[in-house]
């Protein structure tokens, strides 16, 4: 399969882990001037196939060409010179250097190679130059670690750019970019397309898919299913090819009258970032929050959670009021956060599934091993959490399965009150639909939901009430059915 004609070419590609099977004989290939879109549920392979190509990983058996040329050598350093350029899921950048440092680490441009001399001017040039491309408006001088996650993300890009890869790998790319900043994204994918670039794009948007795609292939459980142009592909046949199988409703929300008044807060502020807020949540109910970036929806939530210091107002829990000076009284009082974040906020990824899963429980058991075995083994059966052994590193788990094992933590801990930043971001569909399963049990069993989302349909389609932040206030609140998705925009806009 090595030819001229691919820009990538994987051939009969197998890889193993233990006693896993990540890839079976996968064949893959990507044309010069071709958007490929590479989809499939969480655990199908993807992000092991692009590791293969990128150099990460070697195959155990088959073989990978780049440009007609076989790769001889599974190094992320010789992928780099056949012109590999890869954006992974989770960002790669250094938080206390420069967005320029970040750029070029290890690649320097300098008068005179080799001896250590860096041309700091040439190099705040390029930045400058790849940034503006990406649609990235940052300094180049910014430490990484003050940016958005939005920026990070455009950074992230430029910095491939900057390399001028003639293939292009994107895992994810938007999960953090919206409105202008996506559709930036894909004109500059057009673009790239256009000068025969070849393009890898992976997503669990599958509305994206038809907007900038010229073929897409899918794999599921290490296999490849198949490949077809999206031309007359539609949404629902992705979905098919993903799962194997109709999904059915892809919003399955349980209809059910919400009972008493769970948590209450009046008037919470939090310096001048997030300024007299006041709602209630109620047992079997799941309250939306929806904001743009920057509108205090995250910040709301860690200052209930006792992750964030309320600077005044008041927080009420069971109809009593409470201090939640810490996570751990928030723990204590029954309160479950599941950060936007999963991996840096929400595991620890160098533990067990087993030892995540009990983490915020470990007080009931006094570190009987039997018990926290069998407890979590209970939970990764009923939840569907794919791994080898609950002794298996988090790490290890693709993003649908980490997020499933935080889940089954605070469903463990007893949790009343269940607060999810952005639950179903990076997950593939089939996953989603499973999250808003066990948001129903969890509603039908008398908790509340409070759900902090940045997919519009998310929020319409789950919420029993919508609340709109904007420069961290609450400007509006709406009854389920009762709100167009222009009215939620317009409010989160507006002023």
């Amino acid at each position: 399969m090595a030819s001229a004609e691919w820009a990538v070419a994987a051939d009969n590609v197998t890889k193993r882990f233990a006693a896993v099977t990540a890839l079976s004989h996968v064949d893959f290939t990507v044309k010069a001037g071709e958007i490929h879109a590479l989809l499939g549920e969480n655990g199908a392979g993807k992000s092991t196939l692009i590791k293969v190509i990128s150099g990460v990983w070697p195959p155990d058996s088959g073989s990978v060409s780049i440009g007609g040329k076989s790769v001889t050598e599974y190094s992320p350093l010789f992928a780099r010179r056949l012109g590999v350029a890869t954006v992974f899921q989770e960002l790669s950048l250094v938080p206390d250097l420069s967005v320029e440092e970040n750029m070029f680490l290890g690649r320097e441009p300098s008068p005179f190679p080799g001896l250590g001399w860096i041309d700091r001017r040439e190099r705040r040039r390029r930045a400058l130059s790849y940034l503006e491309l990406a649609g990235a408006n940052v300094s180049p001088r910014a430490r990484v670690a003050s940016l958005g996650a939005a920026q990070q993300q455009l950074v992230e890009i430029a910095k491939a750019l900057s390399a001028d890869p003639s293939v292009l790998i994107l895992d994810e790319p938007t999960d953090k970019l919206f409105g202008e900043e996506q559709k930036g994204l894909f004109t500059l994918l057009r673009r790239l397309r256009a000068e025969g670039k070849a393009i890898i794009y992976i997503t669990h948007k599958l509305e994206e898919v038809p907007e900038i795609a010229d073929r897409v292939t899918v794999l599921r459980d290490g296999i490849r299913v198949g490949t077809q142009p999206v031309a007359g592909l539609p949404v629902e046949g992705m979905i098919k090819m993903m799962v194997g199988r109709e999904l059915g409703e892809l919003f399955p929300k349980a209809e059910m009258e919400p009972g008493p008044e769970l948590l209450r807060v009046e008037g919470l502020t939090v310096g001048d970032r997030l300024q007299d807020v006041s709602f209630t949540v109620r047992r079997g109910e799941v309250v939306g929050v929806m904001g743009l970036v920057g509108a205090g929806r995250t910040l709301l939530i860690k200052a209930i959670s006792g992750v964030a210091r309320p600077s005044a107002g008041s927080i009420y829990f069971d109809g009593r009021r409470v201090e939640v000076a810490n996570p751990c009284v928030a723990v204590g009082l029954g309160m479950g956060f599941l950060p936007e974040d999963r991996r840096a906020q929400g595991l620890l990824l160098l533990l067990s599934v087993r030892e995540n899963i009990v983490l915020a429980s470990l007080r009931r058991w006094l570190l009987d091993h039997r018990q926290m075995s069998a407890t979590a083994t209970a939970y990764v059966k009923r939840l569907g959490i794919r791994t080898p052994s609950i002794r298996t590193r988090v790490s290890s788990l693709s993003g649908g399965n980490q997020q499933k094992v935080v889940l089954a933590r605070w469903l463990c801990s007893k949790a009343r009150l269940f607060m999810f930043d952005e639950p179903t971001q990076g997950i593939d569909v089939g996953t989603k639909v499973e999250i808003y399963n066990l948001m129903n049990e969890l509603t039908r069993a008398g908790a509340g939901i409070l759900m902090v989302s940045s997919d519009m349909k998310e929020i319409l389609g789950m919420s029993d009430r919508i609340l709109v932040l904007r420069k961290g206030r609450l400007v509006s609140e709406y009854s389920r059915g009762r709100v167009e998705p222009e009215r939620l925009l317009a409010d989160a806009l507006e002023g």
